[in-house]
């Protein structure tokens, strides 16, 4: 073996072993840009998981939101009381009819309540005009119910002490079972 011959096989050997490390190092880069590769993936999967959740979320928030703005329509909280006489005001006016509310009586806040929000009314007016009247409180989304009520014919003299044109009065007394 000559000298040259064993230069070559040198060159040859550190040649092949650059390029098995190179080759080493290459595929560890790849796995290693794979994993990454991988981690970001299931990263953005979960990124858009939570995006995915949060637009649920959203779209529930504002269903919730849009029933509770119709359950607050359709019941007469305490701070909503002034709000429910100018409801039955308007009910009122719509029908030509003259209202005037004899009293209210407000359940007392216990622990079981069984009481409800109560009122007397007073209408006089057309008699179908008392009519139209309740039917529209009893169609209210407030659950009103009428207990006790009558209608009858004013005569002459109670129309003059009255100072009305109306023929019809009713007395009547409504429960709010929507009350809380």
């Amino acid at each position: 073996m000559t000298k040259k011959f064993v230069k070559s096989l040198i060159v040859i050997i550190l040649i092949n072993g650059f390029l098995v490390a190179g080759w080493f190092w290459f595929f560890n880069k790849v796995k290693s840009s794979q994993e990454k590769s991988a981690q970001l993936q299931k990263e953005i999967s979960e990124n858009e998981s939570r995006i995915k959740n949060l637009n649920v979320l959203e779209k529930t928030l504002e269903e919730l939101a849009r029933e509770r703005q119709a359950i607050e329509k359709a019941v007469v909280a305490e701070k909503d009381l002034v709000g429910f006489i100018e409801f039955l005001e308007s009910l009122a006016e719509k029908n030509n009819v003259e209202l005037t509310i004899g009293s209210a009586v407000l359940p007392q806040k216990k622990e079981k309540q069984e009481e409800v929000l109560s009122f007397s009314l007073n209408l006089v007016g057309s008699f179908a005009a008392l009519a139209g009247f309740n039917i529209l409180l009893e169609n209210s989304p407030f659950g009103a119910n009428i207990e006790v009520g009558q209608i009858r014919k004013l005569s002459p003299d109670e129309k003059k002490s009255k100072k009305t044109n109306k023929d019809w009065e009713e007395v009547f007394k409504i429960n709010v079972l929507n009350y809380l």
